[in-house]
């Protein structure tokens, strides 16, 4: 069954004309915000796309470098101004995941294309948050923003490999009950988690083919990471290099 799906993005925006950069930088739920004022949104991970944690990788015991190229899509057509956003967290991952040893522009080991699109019916995103306007929030809406990750990999030795994971962002708006099995999350850290879990699903998958990556996956030597440990503690020691 085809899933009603709006699009949003995790873009910080200054206070001064907030609703107006809303509607052309977030997307759906831009619009479904200006329709519904300060109504209380309430935002949930779906967790039946969540295959991999950190836990279920084994890194190489000598990870390549990698470079890393994002694309961000609304309904199949480019949005580049969220693409740092995308980029931002695509780097944080492979930095906790230990699977590479830096994001570099200038001689890589591997290759790593990530295309995030953003699909979703921009009216029925409009025609539901209207309604709950209307109702002053008596009436509560639900809507799916849908995200399509196609994942594009180079590996040290040549071998191209292309993936494909879907995800989906739950929302609500108004007097609507809680959804069953999701813990309610702030917009912008749903969409990191959304991208995190299908970035993991891809490097659980790549980690199959020992050869995918420099040396294979050494399990004894190789760190694993605690589900407590910090991403900012690794990634600080995870180089981000661009050619000059």
């Amino acid at each position: 069954m085809t899933r009603n799906m709006e699009m949003n993005n995790n873009i910080k925006l200054p206070k001064s004309n907030i609703k107006a950069r809303l509607a052309s930088a977030i997307g759906l739920f831009g619009i479904l915000f200006l329709f519904t004022g300060c109504l209380a949104q309430k935002s949930y991970v779906d967790p039946t796309f969540r295959n991999a944690t950190y836990l279920s990788l084994k890194p190489p015991a000598n990870p390549t470098p990698i470079s890393v190229q994002i694309e961000f899509q609304r309904n199949g057509k480019r949005l580049k101004k969220v693409e740092p956003t995308v980029r931002k967290k695509v780097i944080e991952v492979l930095a906790v995941s230990r699977m590479f040893s830096e994001a570099t522009d200038s001689n890589p080991g591997a290759k790593l294309s990530v295309i995030l699109n953003n699909v979703g019916d921009m009216g029925a995103a409009a025609g539901k948050g209207f309604g709950t306007g209307l109702t002053l929030g008596i009436v509560g809406s639900r809507v799916v923003d849908g995200y399509e990750m196609s994942v594009s990999y180079t590996s040290p030795s040549g071998t191209e490999i292309n993936k494909q994971y879907n995800h989906a962002i739950h929302s609500t708006i108004g007097a609507h009950s809680t959804l069953e099995n999701m813990e309610p999350l702030p917009l912008q850290q749903a969409f990191d988690q959304v991208v995190e879990d299908m970035l993991l699903n891809f490097l659980k998958d790549l980690q199959t083919t020992p050869e995918n990556l420099s040396t294979g996956t050494n399990p004894t030597s190789a760190r694993r990471l605690s589900s407590t440990t910090p991403a900012t503690n690794v990634a600080s020691s995870f180089r981000h290099k661009t050619a000059s």
